[in-house]
């Protein structure tokens, strides 16, 4: 995949050949409205009827609206028969168990502190004050090795601040594999 680190050094570099090549246009995850209404068309074509609202709620729940995830849950929720809410949560969990194991093995090449910053963003959703008392008490790092972190899970992609400011956890897998370590 698309590693945003990597592909921000090979346009904003000096020593890289494709520095200030071209113009930045950052992509957001699709809204909702546009999955949405490629959603209920597949479904109508597929079932002859639209999703429930709960429904369509649960997948960008679990997916977190995440192209590669929506395109994978999607891809088993359509193999089956028209869905309820619980088959959504049920092909997410079977999903999640299915990779836990590959996502495990990626968690232990990461540092304790490493795992200890995504484990908190995934407990406690998200988290604006990376510096705050709280959250270094939290997290029982110092300021130092809580920066570390930050700056290594961002480079390699498994976190991300948002519009709002807010850190978050890229991969809604790895979140959930996270959350069931409580």
């Amino acid at each position: 995949g698309s590693n945003r680190h990597l592909l921000q050094e090979m346009f904003y570099d000096k020593k890289r050949p494709f520095y200030k090549l071209c113009d930045v246009i950052p992509l957001e995850r699709i809204a909702e409205e546009d999955y949405q209404k490629y959603l209920q068309s597949a479904a109508k074509r597929t079932w002859q009827k639209e999703l429930s609202p709960t429904m369509i709620e649960g997948i960008f729940s679990v997916t977190e609206r995440h192209p590669y995830y929506i395109n994978k849950l999607c891809s088993l929720i359509w193999k089956g028969n028209y869905p309820t809410k619980t088959d959504i949560h049920t092909l997410w969990r079977e999903y999640v168990l299915e990779n836990k194991s590959v996502t495990e093995r990626e968690l232990e090449l990461m540092s304790i502190n490493q795992r200890k910053l995504l484990i908190y963003l995934a407990e406690n959703e998200v988290t604006k004050e990376r510096y705050s008392a709280h959250f270094i008490k939290e997290l029982e790092l110092s300021p130092g090795s809580l920066s570390r972190a930050i700056t290594l899970l961002t480079e390699k992609d498994y976190i991300y601040v948002d519009k709002k400011g807010y850190y978050r956890i890229l991969d809604p897998l790895l979140k959930s594999v996270l959350a069931e370590k409580r």
